[in-house]
């Protein structure tokens, strides 16, 4: 009787292993990033000055210009790479920003999704791909098998 390798995995599984690998890797690289930008920034209120809108995926969006006043005293004024339609913002509305001390146009609204949605969703998407490399041939494939 010959025994089944359980734990020779078919090419489509460990394409999955790869490529969710390498998300996990670059969405641990962003969270890091963010972790250090949070841990060394300040905080502070600014105001919605603008909205700028631009054609994306077949429709205008926004994105807001927000305008703050660093610990330095100098004006700093910044777009940050969200935009929705409608508006998330209005022009005059005040929000609450994180910039660097060290470099001020490096600056963002300080929202959680604004600021976390992207690392850890690519990071997320890769967990799950390396699991689904593990599940399908361990569990699903012997299932559909016998």
């Amino acid at each position: 009787m010959q025994r089944k390798n359980m734990f020779r995995f078919p090419l489509p599984s460990k394409l999955l292993w790869l490529i969710g690998g390498m998300m996990m890797f670059i969405g641990m690289g962003m969270i890091g990033n963010t972790v250090l930008f949070v841990s060394n920034s300040l905080t502070t209120k600014g105001r919605v000055v603008a909205l700028h809108w631009q054609y994306v995926t077949g429709s205008d969006a926004s994105r807001p210009v927000i305008e703050f006043v660093s610990e330095k005293e100098n004006t700093i004024r910044f777009s940050p790479n969200i935009s929705s339609n409608p508006p998330m913002y209005d022009i005059g509305e005040i929000v609450e920003v994180i910039y660097d001390p060290q470099n001020p146009q490096n600056a963002n609204i300080d929202q959680f999704l604004i600021l976390w949605l992207s690392p850890l969703t690519i990071f997320l998407v890769g967990v799950g791909m390396v699991t689904l490399g593990v599940v399908i041939p361990m569990w699903i494939l012997p299932l559909l098998s016998s």
